[in-house]
C-alpha cells in the first residue's frame, strides 16, 4: 500500500518544492533570534507536502550554515554524491582511507630513504668514473631520470588524493560540532495539553543530548528544572511573573545569549492543524510564552485556514490575529501545477502496474491524461495526498481484477469513483442497463446524471447524448439550451479519446460490466494465468494444443476471448510477426474429434487471418500453410480463408505475387486437388465459402467439383442443406437473398442438378429437419431453406421485373413498341421453364406474396384485349396468368 510518506532529498522532489525549500533555508540561516525565539509558519492544505518541503529546507540548511554562498545546484550535487555511498558505510570507508594513507606514507618514506642512500653512493662512483672521460654531464642526466621516476610513482600511488581525503575528513570533524541542533517534536502523538507540554521538554532535552552543542550539559539541567515548574500553569497564561518559573527562564535566556550566542536551535513542530483546539493552544503557548528562548527558531507546519476555523469555532476569538502574534513569518507552499499532479498521478499508476505491464499502460495513457484534465483534477484530486488515497484503492482493486484483464482505463475510473464519491460509485453499479445502452441517461439540468455527465461520459460515452442532440449534430442546428451546449462540449472532448482503447473489455460493454464489481464473475473470460500458459507454449505445438483444448473444454468462449486479447495493445510484446506465425501454425495443427470445436472457432480463424494478413509476409504465411497442410481436412475453413485473403483479395487490387510465392501457392493448390475430399466440407462451419473460394479464387477447381458432385447425391441431402444455409449473400441488406448460390451453381454448370434436387425436397417438406428452416419477412412461421434457394435457382425475380410489370398492369405502356418489347422479354424468360417448373413457380409466388391480388386481377381483366391485339403472344399470357393465379 502507498503510505503517506514524506521526502527528504531533492532527487525525490516531484513538485519542484526544492526552490521554495532553499529560500526557506536561507531565511532560517539569516534570522537574528538572539533576544527571543523566532517562529516561521509553513502553510498549506492537507496533502500539499508541507512536511516534505520542511525536510528539504532543513537539508539545505545543513549545507548553507557551513557554506552560506553555496547555490542550490551545488548543494544538490553534493547530496547526490553522498547518496552514492550509504551513510552506514562512511565510517568504515574513512578508516580504510586513513589506514591506506599511513601505509602509503610508510612505503614512500622507506623508498625515499633507500633511494637517497643508494643514489648518494652510486653518484660518487659514477662521478669519479665519468670524470676520467670528461662525461660528467651524464651524471646529471641519470639524476634527472631518477627524479622523474620517483614523481611518476607518487602519482601512481595517488598521494595527492590521500592528502585531500585526510584534509576533508579533518575538516568534516572540525565542522561537525558546529552543526545546528534540529529538534523534531510531533505533538500529534500525544492526546492532551498536559502531555504535549511535558513531552515537548522531554524531547527537547533528549535530542539536545544527542547533538554536539557548546553548553548542552548546563542547558539540559536548567530545562529539566524549568519544565517541572510548568505543570500547573493555565492553558493560556499571561506573562510569567516574578517567581521560580521566571527566574529559571531568565537563567536559560542568559545562558543562551552569553555562552551560546552564535548557535541556533531549530525546533520543528508539524501537523498542528490535526490537533484538537486545546492542543493547538498548548503548542502556540510553548512557542510564544513558555519556550520563547533566545536562539530558538521554530518551524511550524499547519493549514492556516483549518487552524483559524478550529480556534474560532471553539473559543470565539479572532484566531487570525492571534496566529499573527505567535508567528513572525508565514511561508505558503507554491501552488502545485496540474501538470505536476498529472505526472505524479500517472507515475504512481505506472508503479502499481510494474514493468511487465508498460504496454498496457501506454495503450491508455493519452486517455488517462484527458480524463485527468477534464474530470479528475480540481474535482477529486487537489494534492499528493489525494493521489496516494486513490492509489491505495486502485492497487487493491488491481490486485484482484488483473487476472481478468479488465480494461485498465475503466478500472482506474471505477477506482476513482470508489475512492472519492461513493454515491456515484453506487449509481454506476446499480444502473447497468441505462449506462450500457445509447441515450440511456437523463441529461436535464436538475438530474443526477447531468451533474456527473463528464465522469459518466468518459466511461459510458454512448449513454450521455440525447437523441435530440445527436440529431442537431447531423443537421448543423445550433444547441438550443445551455445543457445542449455543455453536451456538445462534452461530445467534442470525448471525440479525442483514443479509438484503440475502445475495443477491449470496456465497462460499457454489458457482457463485462459486472466484472468491474465482482471479481472473476463465473470465470466467463480467460484469465491471465491461462493466457500466460498459452503464450509460453508457443514453441511447442502439441503442448499448445493440449492447453488450448483444455481451456476450450472448460469454456468455449475463452478461446475467442484469447485471440481478441492477442489482437490488442495489451499484448504488444507478443503481437509480433514471428509469434503470430507461431499462433497460426499451432492453431492449424490442433486436432480433435469434437466437431463443435471447429463450429465454435470460425471467428477465431477470422481474427488470426486479420493478424497474419496485416503483419506477416505472404511467403511466411504460405510456408506455415505448406508445413501444416496435412491437417487441412480437419478444419478447411482457415486454410482457404487465409490463402484467399493474402493472395487474391481485395479483388480490385490484389497483391502482386513474386515467382517464389507463386510456386509455393501452386504447390499448396496441387496438394489440395489431390488430397481434399468430401470429408473436408462435411462438417466444416462454412462449407459453401470453402467450396466457392476453392473454385473461384484458388486453382482448385478439380477439388471443388469433386465435392459438389458428391454433395448433389441423394444420400448427402442434409449436407447440401447445410451448404445452402451457409450460402446467403451477406453483402445484401435483405434477409432472404440467396441469389449467391444460384449464380454459383449456374456458373459451374450444375444449376439443373441443383434444381432437381431442390424440387424433390420441396415436394416432400415433411422430410426436412427443422434446423434448415429460416424466418421469412412475409411469413409468420419459418419456411425451409429449400424454398428460399429454389426461388433464386428458378430466377423468379427476372420474370417479374417489378417496375415494368406494374407499368404493364396499369396500362402505362401505351406505344406498341413498348408492349411488344415487354411481351418478347416475357416469352424469352418463360420459355425456359417446363410445366413442372411453372407449377413450382406458381406455388412459390403465392408463398412470397410478390404481387398483390389487385395486379393479378388487372391481368385477368386485360388479357383478352392483349390476346386479340397480339395473338402470337396468347400462350405467353396464358402461362403468365397461370403462375400468377389468384389465391383461392
Amino acid at each position: 500500500m502507498n503510505l503517506d510518506n514524506t521526502i527528504s532529498k531533492p532527487s525525490e522532489d516531484r513538485l519542484d518544492y526544492k526552490y521554495f525549500a532553499y529560500y526557506l533555508a536561507q531565511t532560517i540561516l539569516n534570522i537574528n533570534s538572539r533576544q527571543q525565539s523566532y517562529a516561521i509558519g509553513v502553510c498549506g492544505k492537507w496533502g500539499d507536502g508541507k512536511t516534505s518541503a520542511m525536510n528539504l529546507a532543513l537539508g539545505y540548511f545543513k549545507y548553507l550554515e557551513q557554506n552560506p554562498d553555496f547555490s542550490i545546484q551545488k548543494i544538490d550535487e553534493l547530496i547526490t554524491q553522498e547518496d552514492v555511498i550509504p551513510y552506514t558505510d562512511r565510517q568504515t570507508l574513512s578508516q580504510q582511507t586513513v589506514l591506506k594513507l599511513i601505509k602509503d606514507f610508510s612505503v614512500c618514506t622507506a623508498i625515499f630513504i633507500l633511494t637517497y642512500v643508494l643514489s648518494y653512493i652510486t653518484a660518487q662512483k659514477m662521478f669519479k668514473f665519468l670524470a676520467v672521460y670528461n662525461l660528467e654531464f651524464m651524471f646529471w642526466v641519470f639524476l634527472l631520470l631518477v627524479i622523474i621516476a620517483f614523481v611518476i610513482y607518487i602519482i601512481q600511488q595517488d598521494i595527492t588524493g590521500a592528502f585531500k581525503s585526510l584534509l576533508s575528513m579533518i575538516k568534516h570533524q572540525l565542522y561537525e560540532n558546529k552543526n545546528t541542533p534540529i529538534i523534531v517534536f510531533n505533538a500529534w502523538n500525544y492526546h492532551s495539553p498536559e502531555k504535549i507540554q511535558k513531552e515537548f521538554f522531554k524531547n527537547l532535552t533528549t535530542q539536545l543530548g544527542q547533538n554536539s552543542f557548546p553548553c548542552d550539559g548546563e542547558l539540559i539541567k536548567l530545562l529539566n528544572k524549568y519544565s517541572k515548574t510548568l505543570l500547573n500553569l493555565p492553558l493560556m497564561p499571561e506573562i510569567l511573573e516574578d517567581n521560580r518559573e521566571f527566574n529559571l527562564k531568565n537563567e536559560i535566556n542568559n545562558l543562551l545569549t552569553q555562552k551560546c550566542k552564535n548557535h541556533k536551535i531549530i525546533v520543528v513542530i508539524d501537523n498542528i492543524d490535526r490537533l484538537l483546539p486545546d492542543e493547538i493552544l498548548t503548542v502556540f503557548k510553548l512557542v510564544r510564552t513558555l519556550a520563547d528562548f533566545p536562539n530558538f527558531v521554530y518551524l511550524l507546519g499547519y493549514d492556516r485556514i483549518q487552524v483559524v476555523k478550529i480556534l474560532d469555532d471553539k473559543y470565539k476569538i479572532n484566531a487570525d490575529d492571534y496566529i499573527k502574534k505567535i508567528v513572525q513569518t508565514e511561508k505558503t507552499l507554491p501552488i502545485i501545477s496540474n501538470k505536476k499532479l498529472m505526472s505524479f498521478f500517472l507515475g504512481k499508476i505506472k508503479n502499481v502496474l510494474g514493468e511487465n505491464k508498460i504496454r498496457e499502460f501506454e495503450s491508455v495513457q493519452e486517455d488517462l491524461k484527458l480524463l485527468f484534465e477534464e474530470v479528475i483534477v480540481n474535482q477529486y484530486i487537489y494534492n499528493l495526498r489525494d493521489i496516494k488515497k486513490f492509489i491505495n484503492v486502485f492497487e487493491f482493486n488491481y490486485s484482484i481484477y488483473k487476472k481478468e484483464n479488465l480494461n485498465l482505463y475503466d478500472l482506474i475510473g471505477i477506482s476513482l469513483a470508489e475512492t472519492f464519491d461513493q454515491e456515484l460509485y453506487n449509481f454506476i453499479k446499480t444502473h447497468k442497463h441505462n449506462l450500457c445502452h445509447g441515450y440511456g441517461l437523463k441529461l436535464n439540468k436538475d438530474d443526477y446524471e447531468y451533474k456527473n455527465r463528464y465522469f459518466l461520459g468518459f466511461l459510458f460515452p454512448q449513454a450521455v447524448r440525447p437523441a435530440s442532440f445527436v440529431s442537431s449534430m447531423f443537421t448543423n442546428q445550433q444547441p438550443e439550451s445551455e445543457e445542449q451546449k455543455e453536451l456538445q462540449n462534452l461530445s467534442l472532448t470525448l471525440n479525442r479519446l483514443n479509438s484503440r482503447n475502445n475495443r477491449y473489455r470496456r465497462i460499457f460493454n454489458e457482457s463485462f460490466f459486472d466484472n468491474y464489481f465482482k471479481a472473476n464473475l463465473d470465470k466467463e473470460y480467460i484469465l491471465q494465468q491461462e493466457i500466460d500458459s498459452l503464450l509460453t507454449a508457443l514453441d511447442e505445438p502439441q503442448d499448445f494444443a493440449d492447453k488450448f483444448l483444455a481451456i476450450y473444454n472448460a469454456n468455449p468462449a475463452k478461446i475467442t476471448d484469447f485471440v481478441n486479447f492477442w489482437d490488442t495493445d495489451y499484448n504488444k510484446d507478443y503481437n509480433t510477426p514471428d509469434n503470430i506465425l507461431k499462433l497460426l501454425k499451432n492453431f492449424l495443427l490442433i486436432k480433435t474429434d469434437d466437431r463443435e470445436f471447429y463450429n465454435n472457432n470460425w471467428s477465431t480463424a477470422e481474427t488470426i487471418k486479420n493478424m497474419v494478413r496485416n503483419k506477416c509476409s505472404i511467403y511466411d504465411i504460405l510456408s506455415v500453410i505448406e508445413e501444416t497442410r496435412a491437417n487441412c481436412e480437419t478444419f478447411l475453413y482457415p486454410y482457404v480463408l487465409i490463402l484467399c485473403h493474402v493472395t487474391k483479395f481485395p479483388t480490385q487490387n490484389p497483391p502482386k505475387l513474386d515467382e517464389q510465392v507463386g510456386k509455393l501457392l501452386d504447390k499448396i493448390c496441387t496438394y489440395f486437388n489431390k488430397k481434399l475430399n468430401f470429408f473436408a466440407i462435411e462438417k466444416d462451419p462454412h462449407p459453401f465459402i470453402c467450396i466457392e473460394y476453392l473454385y473461384k479464387c484458388l486453382d482448385c477447381k478439380p477439388a471443388a467439383l469433386k465435392m459438389i458432385n458428391k454433395l448433389l447425391k441423394e444420400k448427402n441431402k442434409n449436407i447440401l442443406l447445410k451448404v445452402l444455409m451457409d450460402s446467403k449473400d451477406f453483402a445484401t441488406l435483405g434477409e432472404d437473398n440467396y441469389a449467391h448460390i444460384a449464380a454459383f451453381f449456374r456458373e459451374i454448370g450444375k444449376s439443373e442438378e441443383l434444381k432437381q434436387r431442390l424440387i424433390t425436397m420441396y415436394n416432400h417438406p415433411e422430410t426436412l429437419d427443422k434446423k434448415y428452416f429460416i424466418n421469412d419477412i412475409y411469413e409468420s412461421e419459418p419456411i425451409s431453406i429449400v424454398h428460399k434457394v429454389l426461388y433464386n435457382v428458378l430466377d423468379i425475380d427476372s420474370i417479374l421485373k417489378n417496375g415494368v410489370i406494374i407499368k404493364f398492369f396499369n396500362q402505362e405502356i401505351c406505344d406498341d413498341d413498348g408492349i411488344l418489347a415487354f411481351l418478347k422479354a416475357l416469352e424469352t424468360q418463360l420459355s425456359q421453364y417446363n410445366a413442372q417448373d411453372l407449377g413450382i413457380i406458381q406455388k412459390l409466388l403465392q408463398k412470397e406474396h410478390v404481387l398483390t391480388p389487385k395486379y393479378r386481377q388487372l391481368l385477368s381483366k386485360n388479357k383478352k384485349a392483349y390476346g386479340n391485339k397480339y395473338p402470337v403472344f396468347k400462350p405467353v399470357l396464358d402461362r403468365f396468368e397461370y403462375i400468377l393465379k389468384l389465391p383461392d
